[in-house]
């Protein structure tokens, strides 16, 4: 490829799944360019604002093309800058064709070429890990170096972090990779492995008090992490506006929210028929809802669909916000999910420009922190669904 790209790599370093996630959060317009050696021409994606619109693969156009080319795990891409003059033939949501094409890609519907390793796959055998469960590995790159106070090294087995305990440490993986996992009656349950570039902490890390660890943390091999000055960050944490703040707690319950809804699937529980009724729809799936809301009274349940039928992914309650989320977006409302809610409920919108202001003067290191959460969350509301 002899292109003069803006940003290239091989794909068995970053995923086209990790590419979609960089893409988007940077609104990028342009042409991401592929090439795999089993196929003598390129595959294209020309996004448009960090969302496809077409696709290339061959013979194929549009979506078909995109999502045969979440096949490739081998090979190498370019993304370069520039207007596209194409057509617009993908009209849907990219994390929605990220989830999509993940779960085409575990039920076999699209063919892999390259090996399984390079795609991020880690064997791990033991037997008190539920083995119906892959393991997802969650990258991000932003990782801000001035902010690393202490460099800190774990060897295969060595735990970081123990679910049920207490500690404001956060780390940033600066090599290698860590699991990280859940207790459940039926043993432990891999919630994600997360690899170079990955955090490991929430934001609640910065809430004065003890912050309870909600999993455990295991290095998987050699691991290299660089500790977080947690001082300085919370310093910044603690300038933020309330209403920042609130969306950002919002967002880190919404995590453990999502991480429990997994926990109860593997353990056969799971809420009976019937538990939309008396609920109203307030968000439907695919909405245009640009709108950020808080919620006042009442609670509201976010909805994921599966062929096997509706599946409750989490309930939020008061101080929690729903709705579009201006700084990212992490699979659900407003265009994957549906939102029911309490005939009780009462919302405030929140002014979205003023958080966008807000969100653009960050360091990068609490963007990044962020932004991990979201694909976080991202990542455990595909297992929901594979679960279910």
């Amino acid at each position: 490829m002899n292109n003069s790209g803006n940003f290239q790599g091989e794909l068995d370093f970053i995923s086209l799944a990790d590419l979609f996630q960089i893409l988007g959060e940077n609104n990028s317009t342009g042409a991401l360019l592929l090439k795999n050696d089993c196929f003598p021409y390129q595959g294209v994606i020309y996004f448009e604002k960090g969302n496809p619109v077409n696709a290339t693969n061959g013979s194929l156009l549009g979506l078909k093309a995109l999502y045969s080319l979440f096949g490739w795990i081998k090979g190498k891409f370019v993304f370069v800058k520039g207007e596209n003059k194409t057509s617009h033939l993908i009209k849907q949501n990219r994390m929605q064709i990220v989830l999509d094409a993940l779960r085409m890609l575990d039920d076999g519907l699209i063919n892999k070429f390259g090996d399984s390793l390079s795609h991020g796959v880690i064997p791990i055998n033991e037997t008190n890990i539920i083995k119906a469960e892959k393991k997802t590995i969650i990258y991000d790159s932003a990782v801000v170096y001035q902010h690393i106070i202490e460099e800190e090294e774990f060897h295969n087995g060595d735990k970081i972090v123990s679910e049920g305990c207490y500690g404001n440490w956060v780390w940033v993986n600066l090599g290698g990779i860590v699991k990280v996992t859940k207790k459940t009656s039926k043993g432990n349950v891999i919630i994600a492995n997360l690899k170079e570039g990955c955090f490991i902490g929430s934001l609640a890390a910065f809430l004065h008090g003890n912050n309870c660890r909600s999993a455990t943390v295991t290095a998987f091999g050699e691991v290299h992490l660089g500790l977080l000055d947690s001082q300085r960050l919370s310093g910044e944490y603690t300038s933020l506006s309330k209403e920042f703040k609130g969306i950002l707690l919002s967002l880190s319950r919404r995590l453990r929210g999502i991480t429990n809804r997994v926990i109860d699937l593997h353990r056969k529980k799971y809420i009976p028929d019937g538990f939309t009724k008396g609920k109203q729809i307030i968000m439907k799936k695919g909405s245009k809802n640009k709108g950020l809301f808080t919620i006042k009274e009442g609670k509201i349940d976010i909805v994921g669909s599966t062929k096997k039928g509706d599946i409750p992914l989490l309930t939020l309650g008061r101080n929690d916000t729903f709705g579009y989320f201006p700084f990212m977006d992490f699979g659900h409302e407003p265009g994957n999910v549906l939102v029911l809610a309490t005939k009780d409920i009462k919302a405030e919108r929140v002014n979205d420009r003023l958080i966008k202001e807000e969100y653009a003067q960050l360091s990068g290191t609490l963007k990044g922190l962020i932004s991990n959460v979201g694909t976080c969350i991202c990542n455990t509301t595909k297992l929901a669904y594979k679960v279910f």
